[in-house]
């Protein structure tokens, strides 16, 4: 990430790229002004598709996007996507991709030591965890889990909105929907 000023600061916006009249290509790149609160676009990070939710690794050298889709690299899942951030422009370098093991990802965190992500699959109602390289690169998931159905009565339907380490406390929270 670029380096933040006190005068201005590098924001990540992350897009539906495949939503119908979508003209959105991916992930955009602007410098915010917080004196003004001005964005002025910088660039764009082309081809990554539906990155609606972006995290970045706590070294802030990498950031990564769920890909909000249900099929991805020729799987009945997301995806996940891991890029590169050059510190002085901002500019963003896709490493690789990995399928999130569930529909529909909308949510991802990295936990406190940076060796994982953690990705809440919306559709499917589970949650995968993939290991993130020292390279910054993503493993494939080693560990799925499912919701509980009794938690489902009300809506009928198995959704995750959330996933998140807590640390005190060593344990993963998801949330569903009430």
């Amino acid at each position: 990430m670029p380096e933040p000023s006190n005068k201005a600061l590098t924001v990540f916006i992350g897009t539906y790229t495949e939503k119908e009249g979508s003209q959105s290509k991916g992930i955009y790149v602007y410098r915010m002004d917080l004196s003004s609160g001005e964005l002025t676009f910088l660039w764009e990070a082309k081809g990554i598709i539906n990155p609606s939710y972006l995290e970045y690794h706590p070294q802030q050298k990498f950031l990564y996007a769920v890909n909000e889709v249900q099929s991805f690299g020729g799987e009945e899942a997301g995806g996940v996507t891991a890029l590169s951030l050059d510190p002085g422009s901002g500019e963003l370098n896709v490493l690789n991709a990995y399928s999130s093991q569930g529909k529909d990802p909308c949510y991802i965190s990295i936990e406190q030591t940076g060796r994982f992500a953690l990705v809440a699959n919306y559709s499917s109602g589970n949650a995968a965890m993939l290991p993130l390289l020292p390279n910054g690169q993503l493993g494939p998931a080693t560990d799925v889990v499912s919701t509980l159905a009794r938690a489902f009565t009300r809506i009928g339907k198995r959704l995750l909105l959330c996933i998140r380490s807590c640390p005190t406390l060593r344990i993963v929270l998801r949330l569903l929907p009430t």
